[in-house]
Parts: structure tokens; sequence; C-alpha cells
């Protein structure tokens, strides 16, 4: 896999880490709900999904997995569909008596637009939405393997551009905005038989692994991969179990200078960052994960250097 995260811009990801930090000052964690897919702005994507019977929700379960196994965020479902068959259904229950007395006299309150006042389903303060700019699935490639005549090295084709918001409920403001480009096609199967594309298999691996690049793409936003100390060649960064990095991705590391301030507005503009090297993943523990530099680094880096994926 492969991915590419670009920030529209970073006062808007300071902004909205100001904003959940203040959030984390008053409340235990952040609540944060990833609104079920819209259709994409991209005609053509939006055929070849409801032609090939692709299932969108995938994206939005991988982000809402990698922002829970973070352990930084509350995350409330927002999929009407899920709290009309659940939730709301036992609201409503407890509330009006059996099924058939909830059908009679709760019918008003929950079409009303506000079913989910009584369990507090109306409380989130971060709204993630997701969307799907592009998305290509094409034939496999198949590379003879010399030794092994009759085998093949089969390589899926197949990347998806992703766009994420996240909104403040309050004031509707984008607090943070993203992209991220997952690509299918770094490990080869090896195959006896030479056969078409299973898209919804492809599909099936590719959302996934986009929805946890999502949800990994706001979490860094929020809280920065950075490194916590050194001890020879082994760096190790304040990642562990299930916080989204996985053993042998390769991390741009980058040092960071002073902090510089507005003269004018007092708004806090960071350090001066400085590209001084690579490091890969060698292990993950449950609380932090040791790197290794990849070739020679500028300069080791110092605790609070910041790690970017490559």
């Amino acid at each position: 896999m492969t991915d590419r995260l670009s920030f529209t811009s970073l006062p808007a990801g300071l902004l909205l880490a100001a904003s959940l930090c203040t959030s984390l000052l008053a409340q235990e964690l952040p609540m944060v709900a990833v609104y079920p897919m819209e259709a994409s702005s991209n005609s053509a994507v939006n055929s070849f999904i409801k032609r090939e019977q692709l299932d969108p929700t995938l994206l939005v379960l991988g982000a809402e997995e990698a922002l829970r196994n973070s352990k930084r965020f509350k995350i409330f479902e927002r999929d009407q569909k899920v709290l009309q068959s659940t939730i709301i259904k036992e609201q409503d229950r407890a509330a009006c008596g059996d099924e058939e007395t909830a059908k009679i006299k709760c019918d008003i309150r929950r079409f009303a637009g506000n079913a989910a006042d009584i369990g507090k389903l109306s409380n989130v303060e971060f709204i993630v939405q997701i969307a799907i700019t592009d998305l290509s699935i094409q034939e496999p490639s198949y590379r003879p393997i010399e030794e092994f005549p009759g085998r093949f090295r089969k390589t899926n084709n197949a990347s998806l551009d992703v766009s994420v918001k996240v909104l403040d409920t309050t004031s509707g403001q984008i607090k943070y905005q993203g992209s991220v480009v997952t690509a299918l096609g770094t490990k080869p199967e090896i195959v006896t038989e030479r056969t078409g594309v299973a898209t919804r298999a492809v599909w099936t691996l590719l959302a996934t692994e986009a929805g946890r690049r999502v949800g990994n793409s706001i979490f860094g936003a929020i809280y920065p991969i950075e490194v916590v100390q050194t001890n020879g060649k082994s760096i190790f960064i304040n990642r562990g179990q299930g916080s989204g990095v996985q053993i042998g991705e390769i991390y741009e590391v980058y040092a960071v200078g002073p902090s510089m301030k507005d003269p004018k507005t007092g708004i806090d503009l960071g350090g001066e960052e400085t590209l001084i090297g690579e490091v890969v993943i060698r292990r993950i523990a449950e609380k932090f994960s040791v790197s290794e530099p990849v070739g020679r680094m500028a300069q080791m880096p110092e605790a609070g250097a910041i790690l970017r994926l490559k």
C-alpha cells in the first residue's frame, strides 16, 4: 500500500488541534461522528460503484476503527439506518412501552428530526465527512516466474482518492481538510493461473485500507507522531499498538525549530521544519514504537521531532 496525505492549510490543522485540546480539558475525550458517505462529485465514480455494487460504508467503518483504536476519541453512530433499527428503536421502547404502543405514541417525536435527544445522540462536537474523488480498479498484471514455470506474480492495480473534512458542530467551521490517496500493487501474490479482476474483493481491500488511513490522518493532524527519545540507532516514537503505525513503514523525520507567533494575532505558527532523514518502523510495543534510520541522516532526531509517512 502507498499513501499520500496533503493538508490544504496548516492553520486548519492547528485550529483543530486547539479545539480538541480544549475539549480534552473540558471532558475526558472529544466526541466525534463519522457521517455516512455521500455521492461522489465524480459521476464516473458513482456509476462504477453502482454498476459493480460496491459498498462505500467500508470507508466509514475503516475510519471509525482507526479513530477508536487510537483511544483518543469517543465515536458516535450517525448512520440513520443503523440508528433507526437499533438505538432509536430501543429508546422508543424504553420511553413508550412495547413496540405497538411506541408505534402509536412516538411516531411524531421519532420523525420530527430530534429523536436522538433522549439518548443524548446529538452531542457530538466534531463531524467527519468523507468523499471519494477518484477511483480506479484495473485488470491485474501477471509476471511469469522463470524458476517456477506455470506460476505468476499477480499484482492488483487499483487506487482510491478520498477527501476528508472535520467540521465543528457548533459553528459549522471546517477545522481540518485533507486528502488521502491509497494504492494497491506493492505486494505481488504468487498464483498458478491468470484470472480477471475480482472487483469487489479488490474494493474491500482498498476501501478498508483507505478508511484506516483517513482515520490515521485525522489522528496525526491532532496528535503528531513525535520522537520521544533516542538510544543508539533506536528512535522511540509516541505511537503504540492500535495507533496506525505498521512494521516496515517508512517515515520522513523533521526537526522542528523554535515556535513562532503571529505578531498581530498572537496565533502560534509552530516552528520551521527541516527534513533530516528517514526511519523505518522495526518494533511496536503497547504504548510506543521503535524505529531505525534508513540510510544516513543529517543528524539524529531530538525529542519532539515529527514523523510523517513517506
